[in-house]
């Protein structure tokens, strides 16, 4: 019997430092995550940026500026996807650690 409470208290102690690594892991890869997203969403407001100074001196060039407007606006849809997909992934992020 006390040979058994002697295994108990080992695997408790065992499991427990387990669990204290496993979450400092899981926190670092969620800054690692949110430094990441962070990141993506400034690339994404200076494209969006160019992308609105795109299509302002597209619209003084007229028509010749046409084919001009149509990157601007490919520009401007690639980074609404890109603010949709850092949505998700900070979503995500916090589901996981919700579920940690």
């Amino acid at each position: 019997m006390e040979s058994t409470d002697s295994a108990l208290d080992a695997l408790n102690t065992a499991t427990t430092a387990f669990d204290r690594v496993a979450k400092a892991k899981s926190e670092t890869l969620m800054k690692e995550l949110a430094g990441i997203v962070a990141s993506i969403q400034t690339v994404a407001r200076e494209a969006k940026v160019v992308s609105f100074n795109a299509q302002v001196m597209a619209a003084r060039a007229g028509q010749h500026g046409r084919e001009f407007a149509v990157v601007a606006n490919v520009l401007s849809g690639i980074t609404n996807e890109i603010d949709g997909l850092s949505l998700q992934a900070v979503s995500l992020a916090g589901r996981s650690r919700n579920a940690a």
